[in-house]
């Protein structure tokens, strides 16, 4: 609110993830003052993709990073077109990574990159956000629904650029509400408790393993970079994680992996496999794999409201 990120505003807010809690939280506030998101890949930082276009043809007013996904290099390159292409705000956020189970080296890496991203001009960071601005009152959106109140991006692209879903709040809603009444999730002695396995700013990542989850009341477990994080196999089971939505791409590769690799299965109960088909052939290998390492789960298709 205190950037005038809002609707009244006419924002739109780019956000790139490498799945963290602090973009997720970043992409509901934004929604909650009236501001429109675009979700991108982390690789459109990169000098090699469109941003430039990417920013022009979908009317980009602000930019939300995680420092996880830039160097000093590539923010310089953004800083360095904000008035060319009529960037308000780019706003960087730290991604805390320190934890017992993370490498230490990651976590010093991490450090130093961030000490470097602190010294490009231009640019503003969330800490000093939240110290700034902690008791500005928030400019709340109209109850006007908002029919790009979301653009995801599919897989595809269009000369170079990922071709854009744009999704209502009532779409959102509305897919929330159909997981709910479903009472695929009901049964669970202690609630469901979800892994998110793919970004925010992705269909599958936002509205499938965060927006519904929460919406009925499940517990969202999120770890900054996902698969890509040390900790990630192991969490499944330390934090006894019931519901898993995956790709078939986990299977495949926890199927070629030695044991002590694959995730324990044994509070899971229910897969939900989407993003590329399962055949019958694929179901029957990824259940024997559950049940090699604990577990019995029921394997069901999952389908995004962007799918027909």
């Amino acid at each position: 609110s205190a950037l005038n990120i809002t609707g009244e505003n006419h924002s739109r807010l780019a956000v790139f993830d490498c799945c963290s809690i602090e973009t997720s939280f970043a992409m509901y506030a934004a929604n909650m003052t009236g501001a429109s998101v675009a979700g991108f890949a982390a690789t459109y930082i990169s000098e090699k993709f469109p941003l430039d276009r990417a920013i022009r043809e979908e009317k980009i007013t602000d930019l939300f990073i995680n420092d996880v996904i830039v160097n000093k290099k590539l923010l310089l390159n953004v800083a360095k077109k904000k008035y060319e292409l009529g960037i308000r705000n780019i706003i960087v956020v730290r991604i805390p990574i320190e934890h017992e189970k993370m490498d230490p080296k990651l976590v010093s890496f991490s450090k130093k990159n961030y000490e470097e991203l602190r010294e490009v001009k231009g640019v503003l960071f969330m800490e000093d956000l939240l110290k700034e601005y902690e008791a500005t009152p928030i400019k709340y959106a109209s109850e006007e629904q908002d029919q790009d109140a979301f653009i995801m991006h599919t897989s595809g692209t269009t000369k170079g650029i990922s071709k854009p879903v744009p999704l209502s709040d009532k779409a959102l809603n509305a897919a929330a509400e159909n997981q709910k009444l479903s009472g695929k999730f009901n049964d669970f002695a202690n609630g469901a408790v979800m892994l998110c396995t793919m970004v925010a700013t992705s269909v599958y990542g936002f509205v499938n393993q965060l927006h519904e989850p929460l919406a009925f009341g499940a517990t969202v477990l999120i770890l900054p970079m996902a698969n890509s994080n040390p900790f990630f196999t192991e969490a499944i089971g330390y934090y006894k994680v019931n519901v898993l939505f995956l790709t078939p791409y986990y299977f495949e590769i926890w199927c070629k992996m030695p044991k002590e690799m694959v995730p324990d299965f044994t509070t899971v109960k229910c897969v939900i496999v989407g993003g590329a088909y399962m055949s019958a052939e694929a179901r029957k290998r990824y259940k024997k794999l559950a049940k090699e390492h604990g577990g019995e789960p029921q394997f069901i298709n999952g389908l995004r409201v962007t799918d027909k």
